[in-house]
């Protein structure tokens, strides 16, 4: 080592202070091509803690941002929903001004509106049922399920179940949105049901039928007018409409339609409906007569049009009937109206295929012998009936008598005229008057051909769920055992409980020893069905052969019918840290349900039926109220189901035009101040060039010096001064 004048101390220490000189020159070379300070937050420690703040309120408005354009296209979308349902509204509220003005409303003006009525249902269940990236917007907190169902196929169908008379569609918005199913009572019975047609029992007073639930408050939040399905019962299955509840919630009535036992009633009178078919087919017959000889011939003329046999020398008069008749029979514009046949040896009957419908007639005859010996003439068999509104009284029948059971209204024995309610047919709308207890409005389902008795379309319910219509009965000695830890038991033979099921009641009579005369509810059932557990203490005893084990059939559920699915959830939307928007809007929101309701109103009830919008023209005005109202809210008059919910589509289309603008401004606002974060991040991250440019120089410059003094510095020795 004595050719150096550096020591291994010297020559580390040069080289570290190159290292330094070459890492600090490399960060600036990442400078210069990144334009970055640093590339982590090392690098910048001074500013970090400042930095990762400005990043995270950056982040944090663009997750905002973000959720706000989402937010903004649903809101686009029920918008652009909400403009369809007001032209639909708008639409349909214009025709049925239009047919409220008409002076005569016939059948088809009339089919036409309800048709118009149902297809607006069917528009509205569209719009409301619309759909966003796979939520539904329209359906509260519930986006994936399905929140408008009318369950619509076609008007017969809607009007089958709608009958306008003893099945309403609901008139207030407490019954039209009503939302629940029970199924059994809070003991936990599956038969809970107790249905009654008459629920006094007394078959002289006005009926009504009566569902009766076992326990107190079942029913309490049940509104009068609403809709409700049974299902689950033997007999009583179907849609009704609640007429009441009682004060204590546990009894519901619904809408009948039944007869009140009554004899011999002289002051009943039978008015027709305006509009219903008070229609007899008009029927005629033609006798002819005389000496048939060649060149003979007769003439029938209906509607203007002559059809006429004549003999050829081989014919009867037989056979020139019968040409008629074929004649006739086979004519275009006669046998669509008119039905001809054979009566008697000599005759032809004319029959009206149109009941209501009338034809002309007129006939002729030619004798080609000269002699007047050949005759034809029409006698009527019974007079077209045409007149709506039409009254059958003391000038028809002397009395009428009513009976429940058969739904039968009968003419007193001695009636003044013969087939005194043979004008009546089947489907047409009569109002009883000036009895008792039977004065009321029916729909005709059936007249005698003796025209003496006329049966009405009964809506009732079945009697169900008492001991006198029991699921099975068992009578025979029946065992009582008292069970310790357990349920008590009820034993008897194989098979006397094999249509018992779990959570059904059974009632038990006969028992030896009165206590175990009562209720007991099942929680098992032997395989074998010769024995059950009850929930119930039993009293502990082997009855006789006349005890008896009665199960009610009453089981069953009871829903609502509520067009909306979805639920009425506010979801609370934030446009920012401070501010947020409540977004409601919903299927059941006022102005949709006016909509509905009014709409339904007039499609319900079939044409010339009891509950038909011709029998019940009130609907139209009472209709339009409701289409105002859900229109813009600004309506006159009285509401004619009550105070109505002052929403209607303009509100909510102004009330989103205003959240849009929030949002527009809100976005806006973030944009601005993410363009200042955005530059508060740069002067922190970003490398000035100028100065990035000047410092790489000089190091590089210094970097190069330091090589070369190093590289001469390795090359002294003292050999080179000796």
């Amino acid at each position: 080592m004595a050719d150096r004048i550096a020591n291994l101390a010297t020559s580390n220490q040069l080289m570290s202070y190159l290292s330094k000189s070459q890492n600090r020159l490399m960060d600036l070379q990442y400078r210069m091509t990144s334009e970055k300070v640093s590339p982590d937050y090392k690098g910048i420690s001074k500013s970090a803690q400042y930095l990762l703040g400005l990043e995270s309120s950056r982040d944090n408005i663009a997750g905002y941002m973000k959720n706000n354009d989402i937010m903004n296209v649903r809101l686009d979308i029920s918008s652009a929903a909400m403009d369809g349902v007001q032209t639909n509204i708008s639409e349909f509220k214009k025709s049925l001004k239009t047919f409220n003005g008409q002076s005569g409303k016939t059948q088809t003006n009339i089919k036409e509106i309800q048709q118009q009525a149902f297809n607006s249902l069917l528009s509205m269940q569209a719009y409301l049922n619309t759909s966003v990236g796979g939520r539904y917007v329209f359906a509260g907190g519930r986006t994936d399920t399905v929140p408008v169902d009318l369950n619509l196929t076609t008007l017969s169908d809607f009007q089958a179940a709608y009958d306008g008379a003893t099945v309403t569609y609901p008139t207030t918005r407490e019954a039209n949105t009503e939302n629940f199913s029970l199924n059994r009572d809070t003991t936990g019975k599956s038969n809970w049901l107790t249905f009654l047609q008459d629920g006094d029992g007394n078959t002289a007073t006005t009926g009504t039928s009566t569902i009766t639930s076992t326990s107190t408050g079942q029913f309490s939040n049940i509104s009068a007018g609403s809709t409700i399905e049974i299902t689950g019962t033997a007999s009583n299955n179907g849609t009704y409409t609640v007429a009441s509840v009682d004060a204590t919630g546990t009894t519901v009535t619904v809408n009948t339609r039944m007869l009140t036992n009554e004899a011999n009633n002289a002051g009943a009178s039978i008015t027709v409906g305006p509009n219903s078919a008070n229609n007899v087919a008009q029927a005629d017959k033609i006798t002819m007569a005389g000496t048939i000889v060649a060149g003979d011939s007769y003439s029938v003329t209906i509607n203007g049009i002559t059809k006429t046999a004549t003999d050829a020398g081989t014919g009867t008069l037989v056979a020139l009937r019968d040409s008629l008749i074929s004649q006739i029979n086979a004519d275009p514009a006669i046998s669509p109206l008119v039905t001809a046949s054979a009566s008697g040896a000599d005759g032809i009957s004319l029959v009206s295929k149109a009941p209501g419908v009338p034809y002309t007639h007129s006939v002729a005859t030619t004798d080609a012998g000269g002699a007047i010996a050949n005759s034809i003439s029409v006698s009527a068999v019974t007079a077209n009936v045409t007149a709506a509104g039409s009254v059958l009284n003391s000038t028809n029948f002397t009395d009428l008598s009513f009976d429940r059971a058969t739904n039968r209204i009968t003419v007193g024995a001695a009636s003044l005229g013969t087939d005194a309610l043979s004008t009546l047919t089947v489907g047409a709308t009569i109002t009883i008057a000036g009895t008792a207890q039977n004065n009321g409005t029916y729909t005709v389902a059936a007249v005698a051909a003796n025209g003496d008795t006329v049966d009405i379309v009964p809506k009732k319910l079945t009697d169900e769920g008492t001991a006198a219509t029991p699921t099975s009965t068992f009578t025979g000695a029946q065992t009582f055992a008292v069970v310790a830890g357990g349920d008590d038991t009820i034993t008897a033979v194989a098979g006397a409980y094999s249509n018992v099921k779990a959570g059904m009641s059974i009632t038990i009579a006969g028992a030896t020893n009165a206590g175990n005369n009562t209720n007991f509810t099942v929680t098992s059932v032997a395989a074998d069905g010769s024995s059950i557990s009850v929930r119930e203490t039993v009293i502990a005893e082997t009855s006789g052969a006349g005890s008896t084990a009665i199960v009610s059939n009453a089981d069953g559920a009871i829903a609502s019918k509520s067009y909306y699915a979805g639920d009425d959830l506010t979801i609370t939307h934030r446009v920012d840290e401070s501010r947020s928007l409540e977004f409601d809007l919903n299927g059941l929101d006022p102005a949709f349900e006016k909509a509905i309701r009014a709409m339904a109103i007039i499609a319900q009830g079939e044409f010339g039926t009891e509950g038909g919008l011709d029998q019940n023209i009130s609907r139209v005005e009472n209709s339009i109220y409701l289409l105002e109202s859900a229109y813009d809210g600004t309506v006159a008059g009285t509401p004619p189901y009550g105070t109505e919910q002052t929403s209607s589509i303009r509100d909510l289309l102004i009330t989103s035009g205003y959240q849009k603008v929030l949002l527009s401004q809100t976005t806006e606002s973030h944009k601005t101040y993410t363009g200042f974060i955005e530059s508060q991040i740069a002067n922190i991250e970003n490398a000035d060039p100028l100065e990035t440019i000047t410092q790489l120089l000089d190091d590089q410059r210094a970097l190069e010096a330091s090589y070369q003094t190093l590289a001469r510095i390795r090359e002294l020795s003292l050999i080179n001064y000796m």
